[in-house]
């Protein structure tokens, strides 16, 4: 991605450990090449901040 991206994708997660991986999934499978995800964790209690930090923890689909 690059320093100025064209277009910034806000991602609000509050307890999204079942649906977060799906959603970046998602993100990574777009056309535009200019882009960057901001994922903002509103306090979970699940483990949806150890996908945010770890990106490779994340379940597959």
């Amino acid at each position: 991605m690059a320093d100025n991206p064209l277009v910034s994708i806000v991602v609000p997660a509050r307890n999204a450990q079942l649906t977060l991986a799906q959603a970046l999934d998602c993100l990574l499978g777009q056309d535009i090449p200019d882009w960057e995800a901001i994922v903002v964790n509103d306090g979970s209690s699940d483990g949806t901040a150890e996908i945010i930090c770890d990106p490779n923890s994340r379940p597959r689909r």
